[in-house]
């Protein structure tokens, strides 16, 4: 299937999920079959999105290829003000408003910048890829999170 093809088909897919208002942690593991079954070598699928809640801070959701597996986390408010929470690629990414990040995790340079890249390297990850998306909000530490990490590249 062409490319253009295949993410016509997600997002067409995840419109209709969220009309629906499907599981997100079904939304999730599905996201992550659908993208193998394209043939896009993707190993984990971590969705995140900070909440507005007095207690939780954000929910992260983190799909495993291996175990195809989907599990769900929900973060304190406090722990974004928490050294490791801002010395985590996402935190970076929203700071400095960068939509799109790619990190090829062979690079032992790149891979001195956050322990979460020596984390997926040694897991056999080859690259880090990270967008967000706004949803309209104008503080950019409100803004939504997708990390794709996958361990072939093109």
């Amino acid at each position: 299937m062409p490319e253009s093809l295949l993410f016509r088909g997600i997002a067409d897919w995840l419109l209709d999920r969220a009309l629906h208002d499907g599981d997100l942690s079904e939304t999730v593991r599905e996201l992550g079959r659908r993208l193998i079954t394209g043939g896009v070598p993707v190993c984990r699928i971590n969705v995140g999105g900070l909440l507005l809640h007095p207690v939780l801070g954000a929910l992260d959701m983190t799909w495993d290829m291996a175990s195809d597996t989907c599990r769900s986390q929900s973060i304190p408010r406090a722990a974004a003000k928490s050294s490791q929470f801002q010395k985590a690629p996402f935190y970076q990414l929203v700071k400095h408003q960068v939509r799109f990040q790619r990190t090829r995790l062979d690079d032992p340079k790149a891979c001195e910048q956050f322990p979460l890249f020596v984390m997926l390297r040694e897991a056999g990850m080859t690259d880090y890829i990270a967008c967000y998306e706004s949803y309209g909000r104008a503080d950019p530490l409100e803004r939504q999170a997708i990390n794709l990490q996958h361990s072939q590249r093109p």
